[in-house]
């Protein structure tokens, strides 16, 4: 292999290893809407998107009836691996807010989860994995 083909491969080599890392960290959305019927007759339409990069995901769904009323619902989850955390948030039908947090400590392998219910409600665990 002489000096030029070299250089080219390797060249191609880092382009290859940029465009995975671009990729990797890329933002992935997916989603879909349409119509819907039940066996009372009763008709709308529905929509739900979900958006996914690296450390989180979130999604959104929404449904509207034939009388012009809408529901909607959201979650979102995101994850820090280096601080081995997690939270997660979820938006109901009614508005009504769910929420969680979670860390991880390798020293102890206790877990500490904390969580704040629709109604304000809040309270916390720490759970100790077997080794």
């Amino acid at each position: 292999m002489n000096k030029h083909s070299r250089n080219l491969t390797l060249i191609a080599g880092a382009i290859a290893l940029v465009t995975m890392s671009v990729a990797a960290d890329a933002e992935r959305v997916r989603g879909g809407s349409g119509s819907y019927s039940t066996g009372e007759g009763r008709t709308g339409t529905y929509h739900w998107e979900r958006s996914r990069s690296r450390g989180s995901l979130s999604s959104d769904q929404s449904i509207t009836t034939s009388a012009g009323k809408t529901y909607s619902r959201s979650k979102d989850r995101s994850y820090d691996p280096e601080t081995r955390a997690w939270d997660k948030t979820v938006t109901g039908y009614g508005g009504n807010t769910r929420t969680r947090s979670a860390t991880y400590d390798d020293d102890t392998g206790r877990v500490h989860v904390t969580g704040t219910g629709p109604k304000g409600r809040s309270g916390s665990v720490d759970i100790t994995r077997g080794r």
